[in-house]
């Protein structure tokens, strides 16, 4: 009796025993699953924490600020159209106006990449604004214009409106940190235009002063070393990504900021890259935003 009950009771607490550890897996296993998953959306988080604020970080220790002009702070387009109907330089509708307007700022980078490349000689923005000008009305076969009439077109680039957030953007900048033009207009034309557009700025940093144009990358360094601070400490704010990814190269922090405006309603396909800057905004007020809040 005793031996046929035995094996019963064998039975028994195996059955037991393989359905305790059963249990006692399952439930590892769920607790397993529970912590990877807590583990996983705490590390998630850390990763949006460290994608989107270590930027952020790095405006904490900018010292500087520097500022792309044209297209960036001032809207050439329309001001150069609002200038030549003004002063009845090409007497065209609007449509061809623009056009032309747009044309001529397309000659700008190549021009300025023979100047780098040595191909031609160092020389001034306005003076570069004439060849490239010359080549515009040669290509839209535009011939009536005087020596003059040209020249009056050069300085239109040296009165240019702001875009509506650049003036009093600046200034709130200048609160924080030190700020600077970093353009490839000269000195000259630096002056004429920021008193006309009442862009406040600390300095005013020109090409001129190192014989090279953006976006060569000696501009870059050597306008940070100018003021004395490294490149991790200066940022870059424009709106032109080829001018922000060569900043990046040297080191410096980088701010896009879409001008949606700035061709109109023309289509000009930027040169593709997959660079993304290190903040994108859409108005020096959302700088603002972002730099007064950390």
């Amino acid at each position: 009796m005793h031996y046929l009950r035995y094996p019963k009771l064998k039975i028994f607490h195996w059955q037991l025993l393989l359905l305790s550890l059963f249990c006692y897996l399952v439930n590892c296993f769920s607790f397993s699953l529970i912590f990877n998953l807590i583990l996983n959306i705490h590390n998630f988080y850390h990763f949006l924490q460290y994608k989107y604020s270590y930027y952020f970080y790095n405006i904490k220790i900018m010292k500087a600020l520097f500022f792309d002009i044209f297209g960036t702070l001032v809207d050439w387009r329309t001001s150069l159209i609002s200038e030549i109907k003004k002063n009845k330089i090409i007497k065209e509708n609007d449509l061809y106006i623009e056009k032309f307007v747009i044309n001529w700022r397309l000659e700008y980078q190549p021009i300025l990449n023979e100047v780098n490349k040595k191909k031609i000689p160092w020389m001034l923005l306005d003076e570069l604004h004439f060849i490239s000008l010359n080549h515009v009305l040669k290509k839209m076969k535009i011939n009536h214009l005087s020596e003059n009439q040209k020249r009056e077109l050069i300085y239109c680039w040296h009165k240019l409106r702001p875009w509506s957030d650049s003036v009093n953007g600046l200034i709130s900048l200048n609160e924080k940190f030190i700020t600077s033009s970093l353009s490839n207009g000269s000195i000259a034309l630096q002056k004429n235009l920021v008193k006309h557009a009442n862009l406040k700025f600390n300095f005013l940093i020109s090409a001129e002063n190192f014989k090279k144009y953006k976006p060569d990358l000696s501009v870059y360094l050597r306008a940070a070393t100018t003021l004395g601070f490294k490149p991790q400490e200066c940022g870059l704010v424009a709106s032109h990504k080829n001018d922000l990814l060569a900043a990046s190269k040297v080191g410096f922090n980088t701010i896009f900021i879409k001008r949606e405006k700035e061709y109109g309603n023309f289509f000009y396909k930027f040169p593709k890259t997959s660079y993304e800057p290190n903040i994108s905004i859409s108005s020096l007020d959302n700088l603002i935003d972002i730099i007064f809040k950390k």
